[in-house]
């Protein structure tokens, strides 16, 4: 088992080490970044700074040639005899040369000074061409290109001047190897213009060792360096890479990273030769990048260097932490070892005074609590094997005096037990009378409950027998008055078709008339038949017309023997009718109507005999009422004599039950008391066992 010694000791250095692992984690990782931030602020800076000064050297040759053509143009006074007189274009040229030379001699790096006039009206060879080999040597007037010997679309001997021309802007021409000297150079070139029309272009070739000496003592760290580019990612300026180089072709992160960054000037990382750098890169205002690199590991160089200082007094600091935490713990640990055989001490029951003691209770931390805790500890357990001792002095004279008293109460516990035997018998006898009473009382009351029943359902039934006889007497006297009012109905309709029936004799009449006159008609037609006989030929048309009229009469004659043989039936009818109308009157008054009456008597003298009948039902009702409460009441007081008496043979019961209790109690006590005189010699045995001197 390991000692507190170890474990303190151990807690002290695990929590140094954490502290160190926590706080040298968080110093290196803010260190590191914040270094490795200044680095690339650093290479930041340079580049901005170097870039400034190349924008600074550019700026002063576009100015120098921004200034010669402005001045040249304010010795063109005649832009008309400029294009046409050709002694005032040389005039014209001679005026601009010292102009000319004395812009060459004050700008810096330059290798030609030109203006050439537009070829569309001058002369091919028009303007000045003024040059040196190098800057040693002394400027000179040569003859200019003659435009005539190339196509205007010949980019690499008259480029120079149509692209300037077509832009209608100044601008930098793209870096080129000048064969005839030799050197590598780039152009200023300024297109003029007089109202809208080209006038020809003023330019300055630079020696472009005047931007490459910058860039070439442009360095950063040990190894970082700095190289131009183009606009389209081609090398222009390299230490070691050709110009006209790829930048896809060397390094394909870089490519990358250039064509995914959003911000032209911004800090990239790419991959070259196996190594990671990292390229921060400016626009110059010629279009072209100067750009600056490094490798990561020399940006982060410092970052490393100051995470190793930190390792290092990190681990100084653990060890310092080591040898302090092994002295503490011992330091610590002491104080609670010799506790620790005090408390041993104290777990023998050995409450001898320790030597040590005096001294760790004047401790002032918490381990001296505990020593001034452990020493009032055993203090007041001296004092309770004292109290103890005095204790069982008492408790064995307390033993005796509770054995006579036990004794004592065990013959009373007998007597009471059999005086509680005769009540419980008595009682019990009482209970059974009491349940014989409350059976029958049960009995009646089910009883009486069921007449009641009996008499609801009487009540009930008398109460719809009167409403029936009171919706039958309604019924019947609405039958009569409907039966009386259908009499005098069907009396009234009897008369008024007899009435009507008598019409069928008019109609009889009217037939014999329409027979009477087809008989007339068919005379005139047979007359009629004879005369058209007579007229020959001519009443042919007069005897047709005779014969229908003679046929139309014979069928008036047919259907009106037909009618009057109807209105026969119909006469016999209509008399069988009437007659069968007054019998149905004559039955209605005598039968139905005397029948309705004798119904309305019987149906109130029915209603009367209900309303007799529910009162009589009601009457009982009332009274079996008055019955059951009486029952009621004589079974809650049986009930209660009889709650009463079977309390009352529990209580004795349990006197009984109790008196046994009591005696068995005693004679447990009796036990006990035995059991505690055992208990008080083994505690004198124990307390022999304490060591108090």
């Amino acid at each position: 088992m390991k000692s507190i010694r170890t474990k303190i000791s151990f807690t002290l250095i695990l929590c140094t080490l954490v502290s160190i692992i926590i706080c040298g984690g968080i110093s290196i990782i803010n260190t590191a970044r914040k270094v490795s931030n200044d680095s690339s602020r650093q290479m930041q800076l340079t580049c901005q700074n170097e870039s400034n000064g190349l924008n600074a050297t550019l700026k002063e040759i576009s100015d120098s040639v921004n200034t010669l053509s402005s001045i040249s143009l304010s010795y063109l006074d005649d832009v008309q005899k400029f294009k046409t007189d050709k002694t005032y274009v040389d005039s014209y040229t001679e005026k601009l040369k010292p102009l000319f030379r004395q812009f060459a001699k004050n700008t810096e790096g330059v290798m030609t000074a030109y203006i050439r006039f537009n070829p569309d009206f001058a002369y091919p060879t028009s303007g000045l061409f003024l040059t040196h080999n190098d800057s040693k040597s002394a400027f000179k007037f040569t003859t200019p290109t003659d435009f005539s010997k190339y196509d205007k679309s010949d980019s690499e001997h008259v480029g120079w001047y149509y692209v300037p021309v077509e832009s209608k802007t100044p601008m930098w021409m793209t870096p080129y190897r000048n064969s005839n000297l030799g050197i590598y150079m780039t152009s200023y070139v300024v297109p003029i213009f007089i109202d809208g029309e080209s006038i020809g272009v003023i330019g300055m070739d630079i020696d472009f060792s005047l931007f490459t000496d910058i860039v070439e003592h442009a360095s950063i760290f040990k190894s970082g360096y700095a190289f131009l580019t183009d606009s389209n990612e081609t090398i222009v300026y390299h230490k070691t890479l050709d110009n006209g180089t790829s930048i896809k072709e060397v390094s394909p992160s870089l490519h990358k990273s250039i064509q995914n960054a959003k911000n032209p000037n911004s800090t990239l990382g790419y991959t070259y030769e196996g190594k990671t750098k990292y390229l921060y890169s400016t626009l110059l205002s010629n279009g072209m990048h100067f750009n600056m690199t490094a490798t990561k590991t020399e940006i982060y160089h410092d970052a490393y260097k100051m995470a190793l200082l930190i390792l290092s007094g990190s681990f100084a600091a653990l060890i310092i932490s080591v040898i302090i935490g092994l002295f503490f713990g011992q330091y610590i640990a002491n104080p609670i070892l010799k506790l620790k055989d005090i408390v041993v001490q104290t777990a023998q029951f050995d409450f001898t005074p320790s030597k040590y003691g005096t001294k760790l209770c004047n401790i002032k931390d918490e381990t001296g609590q505990m020593a001034r805790g452990i020493r009032e500890m055993r203090n007041n357990l001296r004092k309770i094997t004292s109290d103890i001792q005095d204790t069982q002095s008492t408790l064995t004279q307390s033993m005796l005096d509770l054995m006579d008293t036990s004794n004592q109460v065990a013959k009373m516990s007998e007597d009471n037990s059999a005086t509680t035997e005769e009540l419980s018998a008595a009682m019990e006898e009482t209970a059974a009378t009491m349940e014989s009473i409350e059976t029958t009382m049960q009995t009646i009351k089910s009883e009486s409950e069921q007449i009641k029943a009996n008499c609801d359902n009487g009540a009930s039934l008398a109460s719809e027998v009167k409403v029936r006889a009171n919706q039958l007497k309604q019924d019947t006297k609405k039958g009569s008055e409907q039966t009386r009012q259908m009499y005098d109905n069907l009396l009234t309709k009897t008369e008024t078709a007899i009435d009507k029936a008598k019409t069928v004799e008019q109609i009889n009449q009217l037939a014999n008339v329409i027979l009477d006159i087809s008989e007339q008609t068919n005379l005139l037609a047979l007359n009629a038949s004879i005369e058209a006989a007579r007229a020959g030929e001519a009443g042919k048309g007069f005897q047709v017309v005779a014969s229908e009229i003679g046929s139309l009469a014979t069928q008036t004659a047919s259907t009106t023997e037909t009618i009057k043989s109807t209105i026969v039936d119909i006469h016999s009818v209509v008399d069988n009718m009437t007659e069968c109308l007054k019998e149905c009157t004559n039955f209605l008054n005598t039968n139905v109507l005397t029948d309705y009456d004798e119904f309305l008597a019987t149906s109130e003298h029915y209603a009367n005999d209900a309303q007799n009948y529910e009162e009589g039902m009601s009457a009982i009702k009332c009274s079996i009422e008055s019955l059951s409460k009486a029952i009621e009441d004589i079974s809650e007081a049986i009930n209660g004599v009889n709650i009463t008496v079977e309390e009352t043979s529990v209580g004795i019961t349990d006197i009984a039950s109790k008196a046994q209790d009591t005696t068995m109690a005693i004679e447990n006590n009796n036990t006990h008391i035995q059991a505690n005189d055992e208990q008080i010699k083994k505690l004198q045995g124990i307390l022999e066992m304490f060591h108090m001197k």
